[in-house]
């Protein structure tokens, strides 16, 4: 035998309630995220207009700075560039591989420029200088930052003409060092050609070594062009040749088995009057 169960009416009216705050909390859960994801996509959109303001800052800075160095040099070229880029309000509870992870996507654009100085490897960033007091930091604004070709870690600068003669200085001294190096192997070539007519039956060759300067405290030194002239009686002697194809005579070695034998020949040898 079936027996059915009855409620009364006070149960089912209870019942009914139950089912009613169910729909009210799950609407409020609701409202809840939904007013969560208001407040934060505020708060991503008021972040994204302050980074694409500072962006934007950083170009004018950079434009203005531009407009100074090109009436130094024409060459300076103003670099524009802008890329896409985006930020997540995220749902941190989620798999990091559900699709519902990601709430909501903000895709926005930066502006970025900098300062190229055509036909040279010098680039000038222009960036914040920030600089750091212990508990503080201190904002001096929009600073050149000159880097490439020989240029690291330098200090920033805000004057274009301070940085327009530091180029300038670079490349004369660049210019200067190519000239003395041309220079230096003319006059190696001419050296030793010298030496070759003159002395065609020795053996004669050219190279390189590195001389330490002895004035430096420093071990800093510079790489110098050397000519050997190995005579038919097999006395050698070392040269340095300078810049102006002069000869510096560095060593001479003597094929003696001993210093009397040496000794000998110096003695017989007859050095001429030397007359003003």
């Amino acid at each position: 035998m079936t027996q059915t169960l009855e409620l009364t009416a006070a149960e089912l009216e209870l019942i009914e309630n139950k089912r009613k705050q169910d729909i009210l909390a799950e609407e409020a859960e609701k409202l809840k995220k939904e007013a969560k994801i208001q407040k934060e996509s505020i708060e991503m959109e008021t972040s994204i207009l302050k980074e694409q303001k500072e962006a934007n800052l950083q170009v004018l800075a950079a434009t203005e700075y531009y407009n100074s160095l090109a009436k130094l040099n024409p060459k300076y070229k103003l670099i524009i560039t802008e890329k896409e880029t985006y930020r997540d309000i995220i749902n941190y509870s989620a798999d990091s591989k559900a699709p519902d992870r990601i709430i909501k996507r903000f895709d926005y654009k930066l502006s970025e420029a900098h300062i190229t100085l055509e036909g040279t490897p010098y680039n000038i960033n222009v960036r914040k200088h920030i600089v750091y007091k212990s508990w503080r930091s201190e904002d001096n604004g929009y600073k050149m930052e000159l880097y490439g070709g020989g240029f690291y870690n330098e200090r920033l600068l805000s004057n274009p003409k301070t940085l327009n003669k530091k180029i300038e200085d670079k490349l004369e001294s660049i210019e200067n060092k190519k000239v003395a190096e041309q220079k230096k192997a003319s006059s190696l070539d001419t050296a030793y050609n010298n030496l070759v007519n003159k002395y065609p039956e020795a053996t004669i060759t050219k190279s390189t070594e590195w001389e330490r300067n002895l004035y430096d405290r420093k071990v800093s030194g510079e790489t110098i062009n050397i000519i050997t002239v190995t005579l038919l009686n097999k006395i050698k002697i070392k040269f340095k040749v300078y810049n102006d194809g002069t000869l510096g005579r560095k060593e001479v070695s003597y094929p003696f088995k001993n210093n009397f034998d040496l000794l000998d020949t110096l003695n017989n040898i007859i050095i001429p009057e030397v007359t003003n």
